[in-house]
């Protein structure tokens, strides 16, 4: 069997990753990047991954970038771990897709909009985060209505799509947002919160910050 190796960032989308393969019971070694000291940009893990972010997964030799990519590979080799809905029909096979974009390619951007102003601009920071709180609320009213009329985000079944509402709930509200008067995804958060996978991985997490002594600037209160 091909050894498989995680690259991550502790509190980065990875964790979407890392959760998905400790769901499917895989095998893996984690690598963690410290991004205060632009461990992702040094010419060894740009040798396995030229864009130099995380997630990245290796399996054997070959490297495999951006989450939907990833989540996709690791559904499809442990098809028995449930991290997308099954659906016989061609087109319900698809419509998880959709939202793994959407999440990835739309909202991950926004978060970090609010998060990370000055990666959007050069310019007025306040009115690049003012923005991103707008489109932020939207999709958090969305995310509201969709957890107030079911315990998961596809009805009463768990998938890996959670733990990616998770990760973007959270860092909208690193950014600034006040969740308080979202109680459903309040209450889809502590229930992915203690699902045993994302336990795991939150774990590995906070070893790889113990042992690299990794330093986090979160706002007051919170942590990952």
């Amino acid at each position: 069997m091909e050894k498989i190796v995680l690259y991550h960032a502790p509190g980065s989308c990875a964790r979407v990753t890392m959760s998905a393969l400790e769901e499917a019971g895989a095998e893996f070694e984690d690598v963690a990047m410290d991004f205060s000291k632009l461990e992702h940009k040094q010419p060894d893990y740009l040798a396995r991954n030229p864009k130099g972010q995380v997630p990245a997964l290796q399996v054997g030799e070959n490297v495999l970038t951006e989450n939907p990519a990833i989540l996709s590979y690791i559904n499809a080799r442990f098809p028995d771990a449930g991290l997308f809905p099954a659906d016989h029909e061609t087109f319900g096979q698809y419509a998880w897709v959709s939202d793994l974009v959407w999440f990835s390619g739309a909202l991950h951007p926004q978060v970090r909009q609010i998060m990370r102003p000055s990666y959007f601009t050069n310019g007025d920071e306040d009115g690049v985060r003012a923005l991103g709180l707008i489109k932020v609320r939207q999709f958090l009213d969305q995310f509201e209505a969709r957890f107030e009329a079911s315990a998961w985000w596809y009805g009463d079944k768990w998938s890996i799509m959670d733990v990616y509402a998770f990760w973007l709930t959270t860092i909208a509200e690193f950014g600034g947002v006040d969740l308080s008067g979202f109680s459903a995804i309040l209450r889809h958060r502590k229930a992915v919160r203690e699902r045993p996978s994302f336990q795991r991985a939150l774990a590995r997490e906070h070893a790889a910050i113990e042992r690299k002594s990794i330093v986090f600037r979160l706002p007051e209160g919170m942590t990952l």
